[in-house]
């Protein structure tokens, strides 16, 4: 998925990515794969494209959203929605 969606970028110049995730359930791995293609996508939004990151998560679960809150903290070249879901 990462080789795909770096390729993808690679050839993709000034246009606006969105991007839709939500997790019922993260762990290490899934982390270190999360924070791989943002960094890429931070990367995309650096070289002058808009990406925009809907992130959705259970109106009740806090961890997933300050996860969320993290990484628009640590990629800021992309514009983070958080969206909370009724159960």
């Amino acid at each position: 998925m990462l080789n795909k969606t770096s390729a993808f970028l690679d050839e993709t110049r000034e246009q606006t990515i969105h991007i839709s995730v939500q997790l019922n359930y993260f762990n290490s791995s899934s982390t270190k794969m999360l924070f791989s293609l943002f960094d890429r996508l931070n990367l995309a939004a650096e070289e002058g494209n808009t990406v925009v990151l809907d992130w959705h998560h259970d109106i009740d679960d806090e961890t997933i959203l300050e996860f969320g809150l993290e990484l628009a903290e640590d990629f800021p070249a992309i514009e983070f929605h958080a969206h909370a879901i009724e159960s």
